[in-house]
């Protein structure tokens, strides 16, 4: 086991499935070793039969890849309220209409610490949010994460260190208009200069509601996705 990760199994791994199974809480489902993935839902849990099971929501295009696939297995990973993942590793026992049986996991690891995955900014992603004389501001993002943002500043653009600023706005661009994300507070985490005058800000997130953040992973992961598929690892 990694040393960052935490080891949860037996009652206390069955009330966290329990509670994510009750909460429809979204999740990443991967072949492990390939770049195959998809979002998901726990359905149940099977305690019909020998062993308990996992029925997971099935998604279109799953079965004849799994099937390809079927000695990695399946890694299962959701988000914390606190953003820290979680994850295990089962089987896939039989595909049924509507939906996959998989063995109950032995346990579930747990991050010690938050690790928040970056990406880069499409064309056209902009950052909005208020300072605290109440002034908006505007700038091009470079990249961003669960846990924060960073975005070109321009020349004489003052901000300074470990200033709060509220009511955060990331929009990024799309066929229909916008994905928008917003995010109470957060706090200037460091300043860079670049040659012309200009420079680069980093905001970290201070507050963020579970359900923006639990989408914006999603949106991530989404992301990651689509820039595999143009690379052609997908």
């Amino acid at each position: 086991m990694d040393e960052s990760s935490e080891r949860i199994d037996g009652d206390r791994m069955m009330e966290m499935l329990k509670g994510w199974i009750d909460s429809r809480r979204l999740c990443k489902m991967a072949i492990p070793d390939t770049d195959y993935a998809w979002i998901t839902v726990i359905l149940g849990i099977e305690t019909r039969g020998p062993s308990p099971s996992l029925m997971v929501d099935k998604v279109k295009g799953t079965e004849k890849v799994i099937s390809r696939y079927e000695k990695n297995g399946l890694h299962f990973e959701f988000l914390e309220k606190d953003g820290v993942s979680c994850w295990f590793k089962t089987r896939l026992i039989r595909s049924q209409p509507g939906t996959l049986q998989t063995e109950l996991p032995e346990s579930i690891f747990r991050m010690q610490r938050r690790r928040y995955v970056r990406i880069g900014a499409r064309s056209g992603t902009e950052v909005l949010f208020q300072r605290n004389n109440g002034r908006m501001v505007s700038a091009k993002v470079r990249d961003y994460g669960l846990g924060g943002i960073s975005f070109f500043t321009p020349p004489f653009f003052n901000l300074s260190m470990d200033e709060l600023v509220g009511e955060i706005d990331l929009r990024i661009p799309n066929e229909k208009g916008w994905n928008r994300f917003h995010i109470p507070l957060a706090r200037v985490k460091r300043l860079e200069k670049m040659s012309g005058g200009g420079g680069i800000c980093v905001l970290e997130f201070v507050e963020i509601p579970e359900t923006e953040k639990e989408q914006l992973w999603h949106y991530i992961f989404k992301e990651q996705r689509s820039l595999l598929r143009k690379t052609g690892k997908v």
